[in-house]
């Protein structure tokens, strides 16, 4: 039970000195974002987003998770054709990309059903319905190779980007110029946690590691001071004067 208790405490004091995270002295710093993206047949815009890379000078970075959420994508496909025209539809596929740090690449998709105007015009929209979900959604990262582009003093970037491939279909020789249109528009939000060790103060780690010291050469005394009495409680052997 002694020695298990100084252990544990030089194993403290060890992890305080070289900057290792333990239960005791783990830190964590959340930050939060959030990329979006909107599309349509004139424009695309797409987003940056940025959270500030871990300071060294606070402790070592040890972890850093990631979670992408509330992600959402949504839009239309239309088709608006005069009533001397003989019809057309349309439809779209669509997807809304995450990348960041580390690899970070992380992909939701949808898609409409086919809006359709038969012969003599109209109007038909069909809503974006997401098919498949974003994917992965959550990072865990621990090798240096992955926490060096979260490591200094800059920042971290994230983009969003989102697509879309429309798949219109004229019957008019005019190519029912102007009669289609698509949109799309997409967000996520992302947290970024930092788990770190913190610098230790040296006037701290200075009394814990003397008192773990301190303890070591007690122990020694009283298990030595056992160990000569026992050496030296030899029986006596009197010779003893017979008649015989």
């Amino acid at each position: 039970m002694y020695h298990r208790g100084v252990r544990s405490l030089l194993a403290l004091a060890t992890g305080l000195l070289l900057g290792v995270p333990t239960a005791a002295n783990a830190l964590t710093i959340l930050q939060t974002t959030a990329v979006f993206a909107d599309v349509n047949d004139q424009l695309g815009s797409g987003s940056f987003a940025a959270v500030f890379q871990f300071d060294q000078t606070l402790g070592a970075l040890s972890q850093v998770d990631v979670a992408i959420y509330n992600a959402g994508l949504g839009g239309n496909a239309s088709v608006h054709l005069p009533s001397s025209s003989l019809g057309g539809s349309t439809h779209i596929d669509a997807s809304f990309k995450v990348t960041g740090p580390a690899g970070i690449s992380s992909v939701m998709s949808g898609s409409t059903e086919t809006a359709t105007v038969g012969a003599g015009g109209g109007g038909a929209s069909e809503p974006l319905v997401v098919t498949t979900p974003l994917s992965p959604a959550d990072y865990v990262f621990t090798s240096a190779g992955d926490l060096a582009p979260f490591i200094g003093g800059g920042f971290a970037i994230f983009m969003g980007v989102g697509f879309f491939t429309p798949h219109d279909v004229c019957n008019d020789t005019d190519g029912c110029v102007g009669g289609f249109s698509h949109a799309i528009s997409a967000s996520a939000k992302i947290d970024v946690t930092y788990v770190y060790a913190p610098v230790p103060e040296p006037a701290s780690v200075a009394i814990l590691v003397a008192g773990c010291i301190s303890l070591l050469p007690l122990r020694v005394r009283r298990t030595g001071t056992r160990g000569r009495s026992k050496q030296n409680a030899r029986p006596v052997r009197i010779a003893g004067h017979g008649g015989g």
